[in-house]
């Protein structure tokens, strides 16, 4: 996974209720961060605390998965405040190209949650290498914020699955602690 400090301006989606934070997820792309490791930096420079994990499901049939899942939220300052949504970001390795978002998530074998469609707030995130040539270049990703309470839902959730970008995917039964760990610090600010 590529490391990128640069910060991200995550704006709201027309309509939504969901403020414009700035979020680089350099917490989770310290040096000797591991998958399902809650990590939290403050910014000094820009005066917020970030808090995320990063994870990675199952392998499939047709083997690794290639994607990494974020999860993160910040707080304006040391002092904790609880945030108003969880950042999601689902993201590929570079040399993917992705024609058409998605991303549908069941919980314990429920309906799908469809966190990116129509009426839905979500932006698409592009490799690092991207030069937007003439050539173009292909979004790889995409970060989609999720309420607390939906967050808190996927938190418990028993078994995770959907499918990103057309591609299915499960996350492992160790990524619970790591969402349950996530959702503490939500609520108890650590």
């Amino acid at each position: 996974m590529a490391a990128c400090l640069t910060l991200l301006a995550v704006g709201p989606a027309a309509g939504s209720d969901f403020p414009a934070i700035p979020l680089s997820l350099g917490s989770c792309a310290l040096p000797g961060t591991r998958t399902g490791e809650v990590r939290s930096v403050y910014w000094e420079l820009q005066e917020h605390t970030e808090v995320c994990v990063n994870l990675v499901p199952e392998a499939t049939a047709a083997g690794p998965s290639p994607f990494v899942f974020t999860f993160s939220f910040t707080h304006t300052g040391r002092d904790f405040k609880p945030p108003a949504w969880v950042l999601f970001r689902a993201q590929l390795p570079p040399h993917y190209v992705v024609v058409t978002p998605s991303l549908d998530v069941a919980l314990d074998g429920g309906e799908p949650l469809h966190l990116v469609g129509p009426g839905q707030p979500y932006q698409v995130t592009y490799p690092p290498n991207c030069t937007f040539s003439e050539t173009g270049c292909g979004f790889t990703g995409v970060e989609v914020p999720l309420s607390p309470e939906t967050f808190r839902r996927l938190a418990q959730a028993r078994r995770i699955q959907g499918t990103g970008f057309g591609i299915p995917f499960s996350l492992p039964e160790d990524a619970r602690p790591s969402l349950c760990e996530l959702a503490r610090r939500m609520q108890a600010g650590e």
